[in-house]
């Protein structure tokens, strides 16, 4: 058995580009998923505008962070 961690999301316009986690994801992690990989991708990929768009997320504490919290 194992487990495989995974990052995606979902536009109007469609579904996002899909980002395997190797390892534990940290902040540091998840804003490097969101600027440099998998969000801004997907946005530029569809055309959207990150200022248009609404973005959803739990509490944890990745997602909460001052770095996470500056980077929006």
């Amino acid at each position: 058995g194992g487990s495989v961690m995974v990052w995606g999301c979902i536009t109007s316009k469609g579904m996002g580009q899909l980002h395997r986690i190797n390892r534990t994801m940290d902040a540091k992690k998840y804003c490097a998923i969101l600027i440099k990989e998998s969000l801004l991708g997907t946005l530029e990929g569809y055309q959207l505008s990150p200022q248009t768009c609404v973005f959803q997320q739990d509490n944890d504490r990745k997602h909460t962070s001052k770095l996470t919290q500056q980077w929006f």
